[in-house]
């Protein structure tokens, strides 16, 4: 009976907000007596004619006088609008209107917030106007540079169409249902995941392969774009049998005294490849090397062409969704065998998306291809090291190295090793192979470190990779510990920029604590820029916040400092990833600065010991049903709270462009602000 009411109570809520919520300009502006079509002219005096074609000049102005009635929309209608820079048609004509009038309480025009406003998304094409009485005077300013606009009408107070959308509002009910089960369920009488492995596997593998269509699906809505050399020519250099992508150097750059500098390259007019490593007259791709000898090259050899960074971005996102699960449930095996299907979906679920892939799916580039390969690397490693650990209870006993299965432990290792090869960064998450397997360097009880010989065979795989990279190092810039970035031919000089440690402050505020933006209007979320008193140069980009906040699940973290968890070799991994965490935020501050996608290398190291508390949480034997239920609601909350600025990430555009940027995709930007923006004008 109570589940009926609740569902009742959800349909009428629904219906409530999709009919007054998502439809109010209906109810306040779309009925407002008789519509008028008031002739407008550009600002030589021509009047606009209906169905004829215009080029539209930037911050061009129609202006109408006269009107003399109350006005509460204008509705702009136009049949055709083409701009050759859009390659694609869904992605053509997005007009910025700025309205101004003037009315009863002003002599003068004043203006309205701009509007984004595509043909081919209808309901976009209503500005709402709040004006103060009866408007004399309207001006709308389109301040965009298109190549022809046809003008079909302009409408003061046209009758706005009231429009129920179905999907919408299923997904709405949806989410309020999902929302009562989560928070309200008893976790405590459900059936744990290893009582019911094979319905558990059907469902896992299930739940996966529809993230990956929802995955693709986002991911292909970004086009490519980065560095103007990358992967690709890098493949085809290798194919050919050298390392430098290019070594013709603009005569300019070549008799300059330092290239690097930025400000004098455009002084003197010399040529350089952007965003590449620049040595000795020859342009090199600093970015790690590993993404394309497993992707690029393959596929350059396959097929003669160049892998996009769309189609890299796509086997990437896929990987990362799969080797994130995988983790997530060597997790599970040694935390918590029993924890409930719905509980580890959903954890695993808010984890995947938290600790990376939700920045990667962003923008399809050089730097998120090599980010998201390190971090597919990275999760497979570890998760084959925790799989080698055949027994958790032998694991942590002083004879546990006897339970070791070393094939998994080597091909982790390997994993491991290849992280580094793809950004190197990630070198630090090979130390948590020292809490992993600290029992192969423990003496047993006759004093004899036993498992040194398998401590080695672990090791081993290592020793290629590295000598590979070292030597893919040495014969580029003649040293095997420089992979090249700070040869990179960016916006300032690396080479001389020197390490400051005063800029380990900024990074640690805005990549841990800086609060996020938010607004009552779609997307509302909104990015801050980077501004502090440091006096020196900090490279900086808008940021979302830091990840303390945009993470709410890693709160749960703070149990750590008052609660001792059972298992001391979890414990042990929690606290080198919380000493990992400020000293990447410092290497990357220092070495470049504070960039919203370095958040990926470092969020795992907070969101990882936040599953394995949870897990630890979740288990039945640890308390009463009571109990267990109340932590299984409060760790579900902070997932959806996760997930929710998960989604508030994707909305908001701190990267210029991505495909929710009008600079890229904008007809999809009005499409997702008039499905998305509930009271959003």
């Amino acid at each position: 009976m109570k589940k009926n009411k609740f569902v009742f109570i959800a349909l009428l809520a629904v219906l409530f907000i999709e009919i007054f919520g998502f439809n109010y300009k209906f109810w306040l502006y779309g009925n407002m007596g008789q519509p008028i079509t008031p002739t407008f002219y550009f600002e030589d005096g021509t009047p606009v004619v209906s169905g004829q074609s215009y080029t539209v000049s930037e911050n061009m102005e129609l202006e109408s006088e006269s009107i003399g009635v109350d006005v509460k929309n204008i509705h702009i209608g136009v049949s055709d609008c083409n701009d050759e820079r859009w390659k694609r048609k869904d992605r053509q004509c997005v007009l910025h209107v700025l309205t101004s009038v003037t009315d009863e309480g002003h002599a003068l025009f004043y203006n309205f917030v701009q509007n984004v406003v595509s043909p081919l998304v209808p309901d976009s094409m209503y500005l709402p106007v709040e004006a103060f009485g009866k408007v004399d005077k309207i001006k709308l300013n389109i301040v965009d540079d298109i190549d022809e606009i046809v003008f079909d009408s302009i409408v003061v107070n046209d009758r706005m169409p009231f429009r129920f959308n179905i999907v919408r509002a299923f997904l709405l009910f949806i989410l309020l249902v999902g929302l009562r089960v989560i928070l309200r369920g008893n976790y405590y009488d459900m059936a744990g995941m290893d009582e019911g492995r094979c319905r558990a596997g059907i469902v896992c593998l299930l739940f996966t392969i529809g993230l990956s269509l929802l995955v693709l699906l986002v991911q292909h809505q970004t086009s490519d774009s980065g560095s103007s050399m990358g992967y690709g020519e890098l493949a085809r250099a290798i194919s050919e049998g050298n390392v430098y992508v290019s070594d013709e150097a603009d005569d300019t750059l070549l008799s300059m005294e330092n290239p690097y500098d930025t400000a004098n390259r455009a002084a003197l007019g010399a040529h350089a490849k952007w965003d590449t490593a620049f040595y000795q007259g020859k342009y090199y791709v600093y970015f790690g090397v590993v993404p394309a000898l497993f992707l690029n090259l393959p596929y350059y050899l396959l097929t003669g062409e160049d892998m996009t960074y769309v189609q890299e971005a796509c086997i990437i996102d896929v990987l990362l969704l799969i080797a994130c699960f995988v983790l997530m449930n060597e997790l599970r095996k040694k935390i918590n065998k029993k924890m409930p299907l719905i509980l580890f979906l959903l954890l695993s679920l808010t984890c995947t998306f938290s600790a990376g892939m939700i920045l990667l799916i962003k923008k399809a580039s050089i730097y998120y291809v090599a980010i998201g390969a390190g971090l597919v690397f990275v999760y497979f490693g570890l998760a084959l090291w925790l799989s080698s650990l055949t027994d958790v209870e032998d694991s942590i006993d002083p004879d546990g190295s006897h339970n070791i299965c070393l094939w998994r432990g080597m091909l982790g290792s390997f994993c491991m090793a290849c992280a580094v090869g793809c950004r190197p960064q990630f070198a630090i998450a090979s130390f948590l192979g020292i809490i992993v397997f600290r029992n192969l360097y423990k003496k047993d009880s006759k004093k004899r470190y036993t498992g040194i010989p398998r401590l080695l065979m672990l090791l081993l795989p290592y020793v290629p990779v590295a000598a590979g990279l070292m030597y893919y190092n040495y014969i580029r810039f003649g040293s095997v510990f420089d992979f090249g970035a700070n040869y990179n031919m960016t916006g300032y000089d690396m080479v001389h920029m020197g390490i400051h440690v005063a800029r380990i402050p900024i990074g640690l505020w805005y990549y841990l604590f800086n609060l996020p933006k938010f607004n009552f209007e779609f997307p509302y979320m909104y990015p801050t820029s980077v501004d502090s008193g440091y006096q020196g140069f900090i490279v900086s980009e808008d940021q979302i916040g830091g990840v303390l906040w945009v993470i709410p699940l890693v709160w749960i973290c703070a149990l750590d400092l008052k609660k001792k968890i059972r298992n001391s070799q979890m414990l042990y991994m929690r606290i080198l990833c919380y000493l990992i965490v400020p000293i990447v935020v410092a290497v990357d501050t220092i070495m470049c600065g504070v960039l919203v996608r370095y958040q990926a290398d470092f969020r795992l190291y907070l969101v990882i010991p936040a599953a394995m508390i949870a897990m630890e949480l979740l288990d039945k034997n640890s308390c009463d049903k009571e109990t267990y239920n109340r932590r299984a609601r409060r760790i579900a909350l902070l997932c959806m709270a996760t997930l929710a600025m998960c989604l508030l990430t994707v909305f908001c555009q701190y990267e210029s462009p991505d495909y929710l940027d009008y600079a890229n995709n904008p007809v999809l930007f009005c499409r997702m602000k008039m499905f998305f923006g509930l009271f959003s004008p």
